[in-house]
C-alpha cells in the first residue's frame, strides 16, 4: 500500500501538470529524433490525453474517492492481484463512505438500500461487458446475460428450483447440517486458543453450493483445508 499512500500525498493540480510536462517533454523528443520509435510516444501520448481527459470531464468526477481513482486502474489491479481487493475497497469506504470510485470507470456501493436498487429483478441497472468477458463458453449463461430480456426468460427457468419456498422443503436441512458442522468446528478452535471465522464460513459456504449446485459436498469443512484437486463424487 506504499504506492497508493504515496499518491495519496499528491494533488490534481500536480497531477495535470505532470501529466501536461510529460506529453510537452515526449513530443519534444520525438521531434528531435531522439526516440527512434515514434509509434510508442504517440500511443503513450493518446493513453496520457485519455486519461486526464476521462479525469476531469467523467460524469463520475463527483464521486468521493481517492484522485487517482479519476485516472487509472492501477491501483485497484495491483490490490485485486496481492488479493487485496476486499480489503482495499473496505479501507475507502472507511475513508470516504458508502458510495466510493475506484476507478475511471468504477463505483464501489457499500449501503443496503443501494445494493437491493441494483440487483432487484425490475433494476434498471445494466450488467458491465465484465460479465460477457468472464466465460469463454459460445452461449451466455444466466450468470453472464447482460440482456435485461434475455436473462428474464432464462430466470424463470430456474426460478421454482431457487424459490425460498422449493429451498426450504428440500435442501433446508443439508443447510443446517453444514452449518451445525462449522459451528463445532469453530467452537473446538475456540476451545484450543483461537477460531479463524472467515476461513470456516468459507469452507460452510462452499461446500453448501458443491452440495444444491454440483450434487455433492467439496468436503472443505471435514478436511479442515482447501482442496485444491477436486475428485469426482465418490472419489476418496
Amino acid at each position: 500500500m506504499a504506492a497508493a499512500s504515496l499518491l495519496e500525498s499528491l494533488t490534481l493540480t500536480r497531477v495535470a501538470l505532470g501529466g501536461l510536462a510529460l506529453i510537452v517533454a515526449s513530443w519534444l523528443l520525438q521531434v528531435s529524433d531522439m526516440i527512434p520509435n515514434f509509434l510508442h510516444v504517440r500511443t503513450f501520448d493518446n493513453e496520457l490525453l485519455q486519461a486526464l481527459y476521462i479525469g476531469f470531464t467523467s460524469p463520475l468526477k463527483s464521486v468521493p474517492g481517492p484522485w487517482y481513482s479519476r485516472f487509472t486502474n492501477q491501483i485497484l489491479k495491483n490490490a485485486v492481484t496481492g488479493g487485496r481487493r476486499i480489503y482495499y475497497i473496505d479501507a475507502l469506504h472507511a475513508r470516504y463512505g458508502p458510495v466510493v470510485r475506484i476507478s475511471p470507470t468504477e463505483v464501489a456501493i457499500s449501503d443496503p438500500e443501494g445494493f437491493r436498487q441494483i440487483h432487484a429483478v425490475s433494476s434498471k441497472f445494466k450488467k458491465d461487458i465484465w460479465y460477457e468477458k468472464l466465460t469463454n463458453f459460445p452461449r451466455l449463461s444466466v450468470f453472464t446475460m447482460r440482456d435485461p430480456k434475455q436473462h428474464a426468460q432464462r430466470r424463470k427457468l430456474f426460478a421454482r428450483g431457487f424459490s425460498k419456498s422449493y429451498l426450504r422443503e428440500h435442501w433446508e436441512g443439508v443447510v443446517k447440517a453444514k452449518a451445525r458442522l462449522a459451528v463445532e468446528k469453530i467452537q473446538r478452535d475456540a476451545e484450543e486458543g483461537s477460531a479463524d471465522l472467515l476461513k470456516w464460513w468459507t469452507f460452510m459456504a462452499t461446500d453448501i453450493v458443491g452440495r444444491l449446485g454440483f450434487g455433492e459436498s467439496f468436503g472443505m469443512l471435514e478436511l479442515g483445508h482447501v482442496r485444491t484437486v477436486l475428485s469426482r463424487p465418490n472419489d476418496t
